[in-house]
């Protein structure tokens, strides 16, 4: 499946893990930068020598069989959270797409906050999806944290692009803390402030070699980016109920040691949609980073049931 209009793309920082392709996405907002890997590369090990796309245009996965995952980054984060996750998933034989939000690292970043709505967001998303194809093959859907704020209100909006939707370390709406993370963004905009963000972030991560990676991406996400993220985090509206209207199937999965949202509000909400729910081991906020192998078989067997009827 070709992602359509995407061209070829350098990686932001660092080398990219043997079989990942970066490509940007003209959108709306501008040109989205994105990775991703075919399920034509799966059998190789994460380390092991990647198969070579250059000649065949960029792909997100076109085999018969094969229905494409689109993973979506949260806050202060960016594709770069997922590429080390993707030869996972090709491994289980999975094609997926991961991208950089507006104002995200190397993504287009408009100036102004007033471009970094909710509905901004969203229709970003839903872009990326139909240059995927999804108007004519659905495709699986997770967020992340924010991305999974995003995410949600994506399946609602338009439920006929997605097969799934895996809300992934994310909640139905924002936790007591999160009402002050307008204010504590508003601190953090100085230079200064961006490198205790970097540092911050890098303490949620059980064991994540990336700080130079992550000191660089908050020294260039834009900060209307930030703010922007930081008042939708505040107050973003619950859509469990159209969630649950829509038909999508849901995993709802977090790690074991994840405090950002409140392990009782994810089962909570697991109830009320009817979603499969799975607590990763050996991981906090960020399981893709900690325990990919783990997350990786979680979502593998979720969608694998979604196909095969089995939801």
């Amino acid at each position: 499946m070709q992602i359509h209009g995407a061209v070829p793309q350098e990686a932001f920082a660092g080398e990219l893990p043997q079989g990942v392709t970066c490509v940007g996405i003209p959108t709306s907002a501008g040109v989205l930068t994105a990775a991703f890997i075919d399920e034509a590369v799966a059998g190789i090990a994460p380390e092991a020598k990647s198969a070579s796309l250059a000649d065949q245009g960029p792909r997100a996965g076109d085999q018969p069989g094969s229905v494409p995952a689109l993973l979506v980054p949260g806050f202060t984060g960016s594709k770069e959270d997922f590429t080390p996750f993707l030869p996972y998933l090709a491994e289980r034989g999975r094609s997926a797409c991961a991208y950089s939000q507006r104002g995200q690292a190397d993504s287009a970043a408009p100036e102004g906050v007033e471009n970094y709505r909710l509905a901004d967001f969203v229709g970003d998303l839903i872009e990326v999806a139909r240059a995927m194809g999804a108007s004519e093959r659905p495709m699986h859907l997770l967020g992340h944290s924010f991305g999974g704020v995003i995410a949600r209100q994506a399946a609602v909006v338009a439920p006929e692009l997605f097969r799934s939707v895996t809300l992934f370390s994310t909640g139905p709406r924002p936790p007591e803390s999160m009402r002050w993370t307008p204010l504590r963004q508003r601190l953090l905009s100085s230079t200064t402030g961006k490198k205790l963000s970097a540092w911050y972030i890098s303490q949620f991560l059980s064991s994540d070699p990336r700080d130079e990676l992550i000191a660089q991406r908050a020294m260039v996400t834009s900060e209307d980016s930030l703010m922007g993220a930081a008042v939708i985090l505040a107050r973003y509206p619950d859509v469990s109920l159209p969630l649950r209207q829509s038909g999508l199937p849901v995993l709802i999965a977090h790690g074991v040691g994840d405090t950002v949202w409140p392990e009782q509000m994810h089962r909570e909400e697991a109830a009320l949609l009817g979603a499969r729910y799975e607590v990763i081991s050996d991981a906090k906020h960020s399981a893709q980073l900690e325990n990919p192998a783990a997350l990786a078989d979680v979502c593998a067997a979720f969608w694998a049931d979604v196909e095969a009827g089995r939801n």
